[in-house]
């Protein structure tokens, strides 16, 4: 996979803006696009093919149920593992892509164990052809992933939470099917 395509792939994940594409009767909504994001960030490892281990690596406690939720999702095209990336290492990359594993998803609500290690382990893995997948708080600063991930495959600045709550603003669309019957929105403390 080229620097360019896994920057790509990246970024287009952290804001879930890819439309479903092949799969579109399974379920909706960010799962859905989750897993789509999971089969386009393994398909260079794949060549397509349905199969492949998808390890959910996370800095955060109960993500069985994610890893499971990602797996049903899939309509059998891949299954999932987890770690707890706040309280063991990584393994190797290349054991990880020996055992099937074709893309890691990892995102935190802790600091990594060794965010440098976490970070130059990730790298290694896409420098050998896996697909990676980041998602919440892995780009705010401290919790953020480290080492040369960071600096050669990190698509988005990092960033502080304020710890503020936020609004719904200025709805640009009002119109539109996906705003009908919300009047308000808050995101807790968390902008």
């Amino acid at each position: 996979m080229s620097r360019t395509t896994m920057l790509l792939l990246l970024a287009v994940a952290l804001v879930l803006a890819v439309p479903l594409a092949e799969r579109a009767s399974q379920a909706r909504g960010p799962v859905a696009e989750l897993v789509e994001q999971i089969r386009g960030a393994a398909k260079p490892q794949t060549g397509g093919r349905d199969g492949f281990k998808v390890l959910v690596a996370a800095a955060e406690n109960g993500i069985e149920q994610l890893a499971q939720m990602l797996q049903d999702s899939s309509g059998g095209d891949f299954t999932c593992e987890y770690m707890y990336a706040h309280q063991y290492h990584l393994r190797r990359p290349d054991s990880l892509l020996a055992v099937g594993v074709a893309a890691i998803v990892t995102f935190t609500d802790y600091p990594y164990l060794d965010k440098n290690m976490f970070g130059d382990t990730l790298a290694k893995f896409v420098d050998l052809g896996g697909g990676v997948v980041i998602t919440v708080f892995a780009d705010y600063s401290p919790w953020n992933i480290g080492g040369r991930f960071a600096t050669q495959y990190m698509p988005v600045a990092f960033a502080n939470n304020t710890y503020t709550s936020g609004t719904l603003g200025t709805v640009h669309q009002p119109s539109h099917p996906i705003m009908n019957g919300v009047t308000t929105v808050g995101c807790g403390n968390y902008k």
